[in-house]
């Protein structure tokens, strides 16, 4: 029998409410912090902060193949300063935004499958 004590969460609507606020995350899930770390390893095998990044970069991905310029998509990722968040896509993803477009569109892409998943 299922202890009442354990509830099923829809983390990815839980993640995009919280933003990028581990914080929030806690909030939403009416979990305490270690009780989101636990059910965040045990879940996923990470912490609450790299789930949210992932999400965050995949996010970003998808922005990048959407958007005309990295500028529009660094503000819909919740940046203001556009170079903020190349610095941050870079140390991430080991590539540029421009680097990632062009992997899109390069030699044996299509452009037309991703939705930056992959990232």
């Amino acid at each position: 029998m299922a202890n009442s004590k354990h509830r099923r969460f829809d983390w990815e609507n839980l993640a995009a409410q919280a933003g990028h606020s581990v914080r929030k995350l806690s909030e939403l899930s009416g979990l305490r912090s270690w009780q989101l770390r636990r059910e965040c390893h045990r879940l996923f095998g990470c912490s609450p902060r790299s789930l949210l990044g992932d999400r965050r970069m995949k996010a970003a991905g998808a922005l990048l193949v959407k958007e005309d310029r990295v500028k529009q998509a660094a503000t819909e990722a919740g940046y203001i300063h556009s170079s903020s968040f190349c610095r941050w896509f870079k140390a991430h993803s080991h590539s540029t935004p421009a680097q990632f477009r062009s992997s899109l569109s390069g030699p044996g892409a299509s452009g037309t499958e991703s939705d930056g998943a992959g990232i």
